[in-house]
C-alpha cells in the first residue's frame, strides 16, 4: 500500500513537473524576444557570417563566390558594429566569439576547396540568412527597446537581399556543376566509344585479311582447275583427229 502511494505521488509530480516546464515555455513564447537575447544571437550570427566569408576569400577559386563573400563582409562588419555600439549604449554584453555550430562548420568547410567548397559555403550563407531574418523580424516586433528595435527592423532588407544573392549564386554553382558532370560524361563516353571502335577495327582487320587471302588463294585454285581441264579437252580433241 505504501508503495503504491508512493508511486502515485512520484507520477502526479512528474506531470505536474511536466505542466510547469510547458506553462513557461508558453510564458516565455508569448514574452517574445527579449533583447539580451537578440544581441547575443545577432552578434554571434554577425562574427559566424564575416569569419565564413573571409575563408571564402581563401578557399574559393570563383570570382563571383568571393564577390558575394566580400559583400557579405563589408555589410555584417558595418552591422556588427553599429550593433555593439547599441549593446554598449544599454550595457547588454554582445557575443565576442562565434557559437560552437559555427566554430564546427568553419572546420568543416576548411577542409573543402574549389567547387565543394562554394557549394558548401554557399548553402550555408542561405540558411544562415534564412534563421538571421526570423531573428531579426521577431526583434523589429516584440523587441522592447526602440533603438533595438529600429536596428533590426533596418537590417532586415539587406539579410534579405544576402540571401537571395546566396541562392542565386548557389542555383548557378549547382548548374555550373551539373554542366560539368554531364561535359565528363561525355568525354567518358566518347573516349569508350573511340577505344571501343578502335578494338573493333582492329578485331575486324585480320580476320577480314585473312578473308582475302583465302579468297584469294580459293580463287587462284579454281583458276587452274579450269586451265587444268581446258588444256584436257585440247588434248582429247587433238588425238581424236
Amino acid at each position: 500500500m505504501l508503495k503504491r502511494t508512493l508511486l502515485l505521488a512520484a507520477l502526479v509530480g512528474t506531470v505536474l513537473g511536466l505542466g510547469a516546464l510547458r506553462a513557461a515555455a508558453a510564458d516565455e513564447d508569448q514574452r517574445g524576444l527579449s533583447d539580451q537575447q537578440f544581441v547575443a544571437q545577432a552578434s554571434a550570427a554577425g562574427l559566424a557570417e564575416v569569419n565564413l566569408a573571409r575563408l571564402a576569400l581563401e578557399q574559393s577559386n570563383n570570382a563571383d563566390v568571393k564577390k558575394f563573400a566580400q559583400h557579405i563582409i563589408d555589410d555584417h562588419t558595418k552591422a556588427n558594429k553599429e550593433l555593439n555600439s547599441l549593446a554598449d549604449k544599454h550595457r547588454i554584453p554582445p557575443a565576442q566569439t562565434m557559437d560552437a555550430q559555427h566554430q564546427m562548420l568553419m572546420q568543416r568547410l576548411g577542409q573543402l576547396r574549389g567547387e565543394a567548397f562554394d557549394r558548401a559555403f554557399l548553402d550555408a550563407m542561405a540558411k544562415d540568412h534564412k534563421e538571421a531574418i526570423s531573428l531579426f523580424e521577431r526583434e523589429s516586433k516584440d523587441g522592447q527597446d526602440k533603438d533595438l528595435k529600429k536596428f533590426a527592423s533596418d537590417t532586415v532588407d539587406t539579410l534579405k537581399h544576402h540571401l537571395d544573392m546566396a541562392e542565386k549564386a548557389s542555383g548557378s554553382e549547382k548548374e555550373r556543376g551539373k554542366e560539368s558532370t554531364d561535359t565528363d560524361k561525355e568525354r567518358s563516353k566518347g573516349s569508350s566509344d573511340k577505344e571501343r571502335g578502335t578494338d573493333k577495327e582492329r578485331s575486324k582487320s585480320p580476320d577480314t585479311e585473312k578473308s582475302k587471302e583465302s579468297t584469294d588463294k580459293e580463287k587462284g585454285a579454281t583458276d587452274k582447275s579450269k586451265e587444268s581441264k581446258d588444256k584436257e579437252s585440247k588434248d582429247k580433241e587433238s588425238k581424236e583427229r
